[in-house]
């Protein structure tokens, strides 16, 4: 019997129907044609809370569990290691050119070595339990700057863990922001708030101030790039000159920009959080784009990889470019899933959450569920 060529005629309208019909619009506005696919491995590290990558290892911070170092291209968990008395609760960062692990608890930094997990130094920074920042290395690598909650600041050398210089901002009655220390050329900066207050200081290596800037309460975490310092306060978006600390330019916004979360470069453009789940994206004074998600930016730390942002909003995972077009949601697609760290470059994405890490490798099939 020979087809019916109506019939044909009408399944193949149909077909090209279903096929064009347009896509489901992401969080904050139309979602535009998959840019960049992503396959996705998972390997069980219960309750891992931080995540950072050098090369092919993720070294991975779970409270009293201890750090762990895992291979990204194979899961196998190449060492463990706990530390007496001692519970992660920042860090593990890393350096390219210093073997070794550094991480924080409630008053000692503890550095680990990055080969086989053994410990090479423990220092104290404070003699009261605080809840301290993350470590951060001098661009350099020869130096750690660790803060705590209660005002002390403190130089260490990689080698060794000797304190080479201190800070007690403690009089001043300063709380450090989450993520309020950055690197910077000449040394370190810091961001602290004091009632409606906050300020900005940067100090060379020796802890002299460079200078101070006094910014509007509630401020965000602060960022070095190119030159200049990206910061949000309840004015709007800052950018600061990093040698002098004068504020180049201020673009007022809706929203103060009140976020652990500090801005990042994306492009041609320069992206703001805010804790009310706010992502905004200037070129110089214009707003190119403003996004909305659900979850507030507070510890879900966003990510670059592939050119692109990678957020992620409750169990799932978005990705935007510097001209505001967006593609997901990606599902995590675990239960009871809590994200709690990310990290990111140009292949890949590592997330770390209540069952393991997540390596989303980019380029590779699409796998969305």
């Amino acid at each position: 019997m020979k087809p019916n060529r109506l019939v044909l005629a009408v399944a193949l309208v149909m077909t090209l129907t279903v096929a064009c019909a347009p896509r489901p619009d992401a969080p904050g506005g139309e979602r535009g044609d998959p840019t960049t696919d992503v396959g996705r491995r998972r390997y069980e590290y219960r309750d891992a809370r931080t995540v950072t990558v050098e090369g092919d290892a993720a070294f991975i911070g779970a409270g009293a569990s201890g750090v762990a170092r895992i291979d990204l291209e194979t899961g196998r968990r190449d060492w463990h290691a706990t530390v007496e008395s001692f519970q992660v609760n920042a860090g593990p960062a890393v350096h390219e050119s210093a073997n070794v692990v550094v991480v924080t608890e409630g008053r000692d930094v503890v550095a680990l070595d990055a080969a086989d997990g053994s410990l090479l130094w423990r220092t104290v920074v404070t003699s009261s339990p605080s809840e301290q920042l993350a470590p951060v290395f001098a661009l350099d690598g020869r130096e750690l700057y660790a803060g705590s909650t209660d005002g002390r600041i403190v130089v260490i050398d990689v080698r060794d863990g000797a304190v080479r210089a201190e800070l007690d901002l403690a009089g001043e009655s300063f709380d450090f922001v989450r993520g309020g220390i950055i690197a910077i050329p000449s040394g370190f900066c810091a961001a602290v708030s004091q009632g409606r207050e906050s300020v900005l200081s940067c100090f060379d290596r020796s802890v002299r101030t460079i200078w101070r800037q006094a910014l509007e309460n509630p401020i965000s975490a602060p960022a070095w790039i190119d030159g200049m310092i990206l910061i949000g306060d309840r004015r709007g978006a800052n950018s600061i000159d990093v040698k002098t600390g004068e504020i180049l330019r201020t673009i007022p916004t809706p929203g103060a920009f009140v976020s652990t979360t500090a801005p990042l470069r994306l492009g041609r453009v320069d992206v703001f959080f805010d804790r009310l789940g706010i992502v905004s994206a200037f070129e110089g004074e214009r707003l190119v784009w403003r996004k909305s998600f659900e979850t507030p930016f507070m510890n879900n730390q966003p990510v670059l990889a592939g050119n692109r942002l990678w957020i992620h909003d409750g169990d799932s995972l978005y990705s935007i470019g510097d001209d505001g077009a967006s593609d997901g949601p990606i599902s995590i697609g675990a239960p009871d899933t809590r994200l709690s760290a990310a990290f990111g470059d140009e292949r890949r994405i590592v997330i770390a959450h209540t069952l393991g890490i997540d390596v989303l490798e980019i380029s590779a099939p699409i796998s969305r569920s």
